[in-house]
């Protein structure tokens, strides 16, 4: 079981990457938003993207175990803290998973990155728990239980950004077609 969560957090941080990789402008919006100054965005936007991607592949590959996990839970941490303030201030999503998502609500953002971090504790707590402390049964319930609401979430938000983002392609394109017609109609 913790090599099926240990999946879902490695899956879960590589896709933060590649999006944020591929959105690095919005994600760079988003650096600019928190405050970074320009001359070290760029720098601040590559190492976010390389630290995820290099924990991801240390927690899949099973290198420096438990340390690895652990250091996910930190940065899995401090994006809860940054999606908190996101929700305080009422700004936009965080452009975690690159542009799609920075299109979303940030309580979902909050919501999903709250998620990571919880399966990332558990997945440090499990790897670093001595069997004898706990009881194998326990920590494989722990593990399995949080393996599966991590899915679930994952497919839940999934669903949830799919329709937002629906949505939102609608309204924009409804909004286009009502000025089209005030224009035509100014025009005439």
């Amino acid at each position: 079981m913790t090599a099926l969560l240990a999946g879902f957090v490695a899956a879960l941080l590589l896709l933060a990457a590649i999006g944020k990789a591929a959105g690095l402008d919005e994600f760079g919006g988003y650096l600019a938003q928190l405050g970074i100054p320009r001359r070290i965005r760029s720098a601040t936007g590559i190492a976010v993207i390389s630290l995820e991607t290099v924990l991801a592949l240390a927690i899949m590959l099973r290198i420096a175990e438990p340390l690895s996990a652990w250091a996910a839970a930190v940065l899995t941490g401090a994006f809860v803290i940054l999606q908190i303030r996101n929700v305080a201030t009422g700004s936009a999503g965080c452009s975690c998973y690159g542009a799609v998502d920075h299109s979303l609500d940030s309580r979902l953002s909050l919501a999903r990155a709250s998620i990571l971090f919880i399966a990332t504790i558990v997945l440090a707590l499990s790897s670093s728990a001595s069997p004898t402390l706990l009881g194998n049964t326990l920590i494989n319930e722990l593990v399995g239980a949080t393996a599966a609401a991590t899915l679930l979430a994952a497919i839940a938000l999934s669903n949830q950004a799919t329709l937002v983002v629906a949505f939102d392609r609608k309204l924009r394109a409804r909004t286009a077609a009502v000025a089209d017609v005030q224009l035509e109609g100014e025009l005439a």
